[in-house]
């Protein structure tokens, strides 16, 4: 899209659902994040890795299989080629 965003978030919460806004007006979006839970021997969390996913039909299939998988992570960590100059 051309445009990369950053921002740094202080003080959250553990174990806490925070949701975000990005664009304006017409072009606002959404979007929400978990933090995981607080830090101790006996915290589970688990998370997903994908890599290589691309930009193609196979990327929806791969990322419809994740979701719909009862066992998913907490967080999914995309590693790889996100999309591809060539296709």
């Amino acid at each position: 899209s051309g445009h990369i965003h950053h921002c740094s978030i202080r003080n959250l919460e553990h174990d806490t659902k925070y949701y975000y806004v990005v664009g304006v007006g017409q072009t606002e979006r959404e979007f929400w994040f978990f933090t995981p839970p607080q830090i101790g021997p006996d915290a589970q969390y688990t998370f997903g890795l994908i890599g290589d996913l691309g930009q193609s039909f196979d990327s929806n299939i791969t990322l419809t299989h994740y979701e719909n998988n009862p066992t998913k992570g907490q967080t999914v960590l995309f590693v790889g080629d996100l999309s591809y100059a060539d296709t």
